[in-house]
C-alpha cells in the first residue's frame, strides 16, 4: 500500500509561497519580493497605508482596535521584555480591558459576599482587624473616628429630646 501527502493532510498546513526572483511592479523600484508576499508590489508601494506608515514613520497597529498609532509610550505602555519596548496593545484598549475586568471582579465579589456566609464573616473579621490596627497606629484616623462618634451621639440626643 502506498501513502500520499493527501492521506496525511499535510498540504493544508503548508505556507503558501510564490516564485523566487519576483521584482516590485512599481516603476523604478527594483526590490525583490519575499516568497511569502502575494502582492505584485513591495511593502513600500503597497496600497496598505499602515505598512507604508510603519516603514516611514514607525507606526504600530493595536491588534485589539486595529488602529495604527505612533510608536511612542504615549500611545502604548512600556514593556522592557518586548523587542520594541512597548506593550502589544494600545493604552486605550488596555485601560478599557482593565476597567471591564475590575467591574466583573467587583460583581463576582459582591455576589460571593451575599451568598457565602463563611466568606462574608472572613471579610468582616479582616475589616475589623484593619480598622483596629489603623486606630492604634494612625492618630489622624483615631481623631476622625472619635469626632464621628461624638457627632453621632449629639444627633441621637437631639432626636431624643426633640
Amino acid at each position: 500500500m502506498s501513502w500520499s501527502l493527501d492521506d496525511w493532510n499535510i498540504t493544508e498546513n503548508w505556507v503558501k509561497t510564490y516564485p523566487a526572483g519576483r521584482v516590485c511592479a512599481s516603476e523604478g523600484c527594483g526590490t525583490l519580493l519575499r516568497r511569502s508576499n502575494p502582492a505584485d508590489t513591495c511593502e513600500l508601494h503597497s496600497d496598505d497605508l499602515f505598512v507604508t506608515d510603519t516603514l516611514l514613520f514607525g507606526a504600530k497597529r493595536c491588534p485589539t482596535c486595529e488602529a495604527p498609532k505612533p510608536r511612542t509610550s504615549e500611545h502604548f505602555g512600556t514593556d522592557v521584555s518586548s523587542a520594541d519596548g512597548l506593550t502589544w496593545e494600545c493604552s486605550e484598549c488596555h485601560n478599557a480591558a482593565q476597567r471591564a475586568h475590575r467591574r466583573n471582579r467587583a460583581d463576582y465579589e459582591r455576589g460571593r459576599y451575599q451568598t457565602d456566609p463563611e466568606y462574608r464573616e472572613q471579610k468582616k473579621a479582616a475589616s475589623r482587624e484593619n480598622k483596629a490596627r489603623r486606630y492604634a497606629t494612625d492618630p489622624e484616623y483615631r481623631a476622625r473616628v472619635k469626632a464621628q462618634a461624638l457627632a453621632s451621639k449629639a444627633r441621637c440626643k437631639a432626636r431624643g429630646s426633640g
